[in-house]
């Protein structure tokens, strides 16, 4: 029963299955180079720049009078010499959340709350697990024979709780909840649906199991419901499964007993368990979108009293030159991504300056090999565009998040009108989270500012990751 139990959990539960591997998209060419953090325009200089970070407090250094470029694509910046930010403002102790000190993040514990609980349950049932589902690491085939979802490494979370029932006949109930990006929640429900079209399969140690659609009622965004039949010593045994999808999150809940045992308290579950994963996509869908860590007016007004800044268009993640820096290709479509946002900022009515925050979610282990890229590809002393010359007159590293890289570029019109702009760009990582800041702005750039924003943005990126 034990082996039988075990294979139920990995196999008959396929999206639960899904869990994190390692690594993104480590097909993706290597030598690649990274695209714009941000697109200026020499009137209006703005910005475009985004990535993510996670936490901080720096100084960074001023550039010299005589600026020195770092061309060697594995060299570091020496530290200028003057101060060119200051230590972001100390915020207020926060209550501790369930991803401080718990091992369990912000999403795991949202994603918990939407479980079913022993009190959702009459009869004698025991919980066997409950909490953050293990990494799961076996390819091994699963249900109808099938290798597991190809893209389950793209998880941002999973939770599980199992329950069994030893009253009367023998009784399991299986539930999972697991956070994709909304696009491969969508790949993964087909994908269970897919494999559950078998009809029939024998496994390795020779088991035979009978797999049927079921018309059942409509969940969520999409359900999808299936049957399954097989016997063990003799004893024949039924069971339930049903896929539930509300944007980026998936709940699988199986129940089996022996066959003809009344499954009408599974039902009554289910509706239990869709309503409940309502409200949890509803909640996390700003956890798993990044967005809450993005700077905003207020944060900024904490290191700039100075400039009056609103929130200009969110950037869009499609355009492959938004990192066009070097010449470079866009490092999240190097490396893949399991999350991106951004947005613009400008200043007093649009006279500039202008800025970009963008928060970029690296797969498990890809942040520290994004940040090498980083600094390998953005190491050159000058490229052209649509918009002019650029020359980069600093490049130097920060004591921000686990690394931190930045450049000072001056940007020549190419209209004939002789105007400069300077932009500075920062790639700040805090784990697999980069954080990136972009500022320009006509003739000088405020570096005293340019420093605070970068620090300030890495520690509202680390006070908000799990």
């Amino acid at each position: 029963m034990a082996k039988w139990l075990a294979w139920v959990v990995t196999s008959m539960m396929l999206v639960g299955a899904l869990v994190a591997c390692s690594g993104g998209d480590d097909d993706a060419d290597p030598t690649a180079t990274t695209e714009s953090v941000a697109t200026t325009v020499p009137a209006t200089a703005t910005t475009t720049s985004s990535t993510s970070g996670d936490s901080a407090s720096a100084s960074p250094t001023r550039p010299s009078a005589t600026p020195t470029v770092a061309a060697s694509p594995t060299a570091r910046a020496t530290a200028p010499s003057r101060p060119i930010a200051t230590t972001p403002p100390t915020r207020a102790a926060e209550t501790p959340t369930p991803s401080q000190g718990s091992g369990v993040s912000e999403i795991e514990a949202e994603l918990m709350s939407a479980l079913l609980q022993p009190e959702d349950l009459s009869g004698d049932w025991t919980q066997d697990t409950f909490g953050p589902m293990d990494e799961d690491n076996d390819d091994s085939d699963e249900l109808c024979g099938q290798p597991p979802f190809p893209d389950r490494d793209q998880r941002i979370a999973g939770v599980e709780v199992e329950y069994t029932s030893s009253a009367g006949a023998p009784a399991f109930l299986l539930q999972n909840i697991v956070l994709f990006p909304t696009e491969t929640a969508i790949d993964a429900l087909a994908y269970a649906q897919e494999v559950s079209s078998c009809g029939e399969w024998t496994d390795s140690d020779g088991q035979t199991f009978t797999v049927t659609p079921l018309d059942a009622p409509e969940y969520g965004d999409e359900s999808y419901a299936a049957s399954i039949t097989f016997e063990i010593g003799g004893s024949p045994f039924y069971g339930e499964y049903t896929f539930i999808r509300v944007g980026g999150v998936i709940a699988s809940v199986a129940f089996i007993t022996v066959d003809g045992a009344d499954t009408t308290q599974y039902q009554g579950l289910l509706e239990l368990a869709a309503d409940r994963l309502e409200d949890v996509a509803a909640r996390v869908g700003d956890l798993d979108g990044l967005s809450a860590l993005l700077l905003e007016p207020a944060d900024i007004g904490l290191v700039d009293p100075l400039n009056d800044w609103v929130v200009g268009d969110p950037i869009d993640d499609t355009d492959d030159e938004r990192y066009s820096v070097c010449d470079a290709d866009s490092f999240p479509d190097v490396f893949g991504t399991v999350d991106e946002v951004g947005h613009e900022l400008a200043a007093n009515d649009d006279s500039g300056p202008f800025m970009v925050h963008s928060v970029v979610q690296m797969f498990d282990g890809d942040g520290t090999t994004t940040m090498d890229w980083i600094r390998s590809e953005l190491s050159c002393s000058s490229w052209s565009d649509d918009d002019g010359e650029y020359e980069v007159m600093e490049t130097g590293d920060l004591d921000v998040g686990d690394s931190s890289y930045w450049l000072i570029v001056e940007l020549v019109a190419d209209d004939g009108s002789g105007a400069t702009v300077q932009v500075g760009f920062a790639f700040t990582q805090l784990g697999d989270t980069i954080s990136v800041i972009g500022l320009a702005a006509e003739g000088s750039l405020d570096l005293e500012l340019f420093g605070a924003l970068i620090a300030l943005g890495a520690e509202k990126v680390s006070s908000g990751m799990p």
